[in-house]
């Protein structure tokens, strides 16, 4: 017979099993031996109305236990008396502390009256009780970017961490942005020492340090294109001057994604969006290899490329400047290291590339005293409708024909010296 009634508790409540609960949930379905689970026949029924007198009759007994507070609150959701289901599970919160399936219950309850403050402390409860739900922590941090204490917000964003560094390290920036980055960097610094959220968190504090200053150039040079990778294990991130979570107001530095590259981002924001001028980054380390007389020389591709200009409600507008660095170094071969210097505008409208696109390169290579010594220059051309690349016509030896890229020199007499006749695969739309 006990094992029939635990069936129907557990049928009728439709209780999720919360790890890390208190163990009086499971003592008191043992010992509870005189309780009239008549009312949880009601509810496996569905029969809410007729059971809620069983249970109020139960709560009025002086030992009434946990049972009957959650029977009379589910009898009483059931019958969309959320209040009054509200009600109840408080008081049985303050009767049965730590009491998993009370704080569950009187979260839901909690959330669908839009209370989000008790819902908050009711989840925040079972993860200090050492749920590891997901559920459980998802509605609390729905919940928690609803309430206005921004110290208790970080305070849950440090446990939800340490709970899971890997997937809450967002959660801890936001935490720390809203509360007070210089008041709270110090202690996110060491929660985040020895793991992939280590080198990003430094960085982009480092950065939002120089660009509050004023500096966004400087602030982008935090950023290098030989840590980059250290940049992106640990995901898309940013932080910043917030007022809530995701309404960034002020400054902001974000790890993500620019033209479908790993990048950086640094600039202003507003209800958390870029609006103002922002400078975005991309970086990465690449070998290579030379050769001389069958002799092979090791070395580095630098690749750094940067667009700067102003970003309306989120998106590039207007001239935004391009500069795309790319600097070869060889260990043993100086007189091969070079630097190549690609520059130009490209406008955009609503975050789409338009018009013609003319980009310069300067060659530099060094002598054997390591000094630059400029060449050529080559301009790579393009012309793009909606972010996506056209064709155009233009002159080459062959006459003039319909391309959708072409390269030019100063010593090409202003004729394409290589194009391309089929689409490139060249794009700029930000998403």
């Amino acid at each position: 017979m006990m094992r029939y009634r635990i069936y129907l508790l557990g049928a009728a409540l439709g209780i999720i099993l919360l790890t890390g609960g208190c163990s009086s949930d499971k003592a008191e379905i043992v010992t509870q031996s005189s309780f009239d689970y008549s009312g949880y026949e009601m509810l496996a029924a569905g029969k809410w109305e007729e059971a809620i007198p069983i249970f109020q009759e139960e709560v009025g007994n002086e030992n009434a236990g946990s049972l009957a507070y959650l029977g009379l609150a589910r009898a009483e959701i059931g019958c969309g008396k959320l209040e009054e289901a509200q009600s109840v599970l408080m008081e049985a919160n303050e009767k049965f502390p730590d009491t998993s399936s009370i704080l569950y219950y009187l979260g839901e309850v909690s959330n669908r009256l839009e209370d989000y403050e008790i819902a908050t402390d009711s989840y925040y409860n079972l993860l200090k009780l050492g749920s590891e739900d997901l559920v459980v922590k998802k509605r609390l941090i729905a919940n928690m970017w609803k309430t206005s204490d921004f110290e208790k917000i970080y305070m849950i964003t440090k446990d939800l961490y340490k709970s899971d560094s890997k997937r809450y390290l967002q959660q801890l920036l936001w935490g720390c942005s809203i509360a007070g980055i210089e008041k709270h960097i110090d202690e996110v610094m060491g929660l985040v020492k020895g793991t992939d959220g280590e080198y990003p968190t430094q960085t982009m504090y480092q950065a939002y340090k120089m660009a509050k200053s004023g500096d966004l150039e400087q602030a982008v040079t935090m950023f290098r294109s030989e840590q980059a990778e250290k940049l992106w294990r640990a995901g898309k991130l940013d932080m910043g001057d917030y007022n809530a979570q995701g309404k960034g107001e002020g400054i902001g530095i974000a790890i993500t994604e620019v033209f479908n590259e790993d990048s950086v981002i640094v600039g202003t924001w507003k209800n958390g969006k870029w609006e103002g001028t922002c400078i975005a980054w991309y970086g990465e380390v690449t070998n290579v290899t030379t050769s001389d007389h069958d002799v092979e020389y090791k070395g580095k591709l630098y690749d750094d490329t940067i667009y700067s200009g102003q970003w309306t409600n989120g998106k590039p507008e207007g001239e935004i400047k391009l500069k795309i660095t790319e600097e070869k170094l060889y260990e043993g071969r100086d007189e091969d290291n070079s630097l190549v210097i690609t520059e130009g505008t490209i406008y955009f409208k609503d975050g789409k590339a338009e018009g013609p696109v003319i980009l310069t390169e300067t060659y530099e290579r060094n002598g054997s005293e390591r000094q630059y010594r400029e060449t050529d220059w080559y301009a790579e051309i393009h012309e793009f409708k909606e972010g996506e690349p056209q064709p155009f016509l233009f002159d080459t030896d062959d006459g003039e024909k319909l391309v959708y890229e072409a390269f030019t020199s100063s010593r090409s007499n202003g004729k394409a010296y290589y194009y391309r006749e089929d689409p490139c695969s060249c794009s700029y739309i930000w998403e």
